[in-house]
């Protein structure tokens, strides 16, 4: 699967969802050439630093997945600080469609 592009959206809350969309990414993050996780709307949640979930989301930034996050919406849902690794941008929407748009994406909705 080398090549391959792996995008994942998650805009549900985390706490329910996202430890076995983190063993995918976690698993995959060698095999493929880049693997993504886009956070919005509850989905920002996994972000916030002393969540249930954090431990997942450090380990995915540690094995090279990139995690973005909405950070409008984190601030304005007043989360403090952040997990380290997460890179928060304003407008993520243009990104990700950039990266849906790269040949060989696949792209997973949570």
């Amino acid at each position: 699967m080398s090549g391959v592009n792996l995008i994942a959206v998650l805009t549900r809350s985390p706490f329910s969802n996202l430890r076995p969309f983190t063993s995918l990414a976690s698993k995959l993050a060698g095999q493929v050439s880049s693997v993504k996780i886009y956070l919005f709307y509850d989905g920002v949640l996994a972000a916030k630093k002393g969540a249930s979930v954090e431990a997942e989301v450090r380990e995915l930034t540690q094995k090279g997945v990139t995690v973005i996050v909405d950070g409008r919406e984190f601030r304005a849902r007043g989360l403090g600080p952040m997990v380290e690794g997460v890179k928060a941008l304003d407008h993520p929407v243009s990104e990700l469609v950039d990266d849906i748009m790269e040949e060989n994406s696949r792209v997973i909705l949570v």
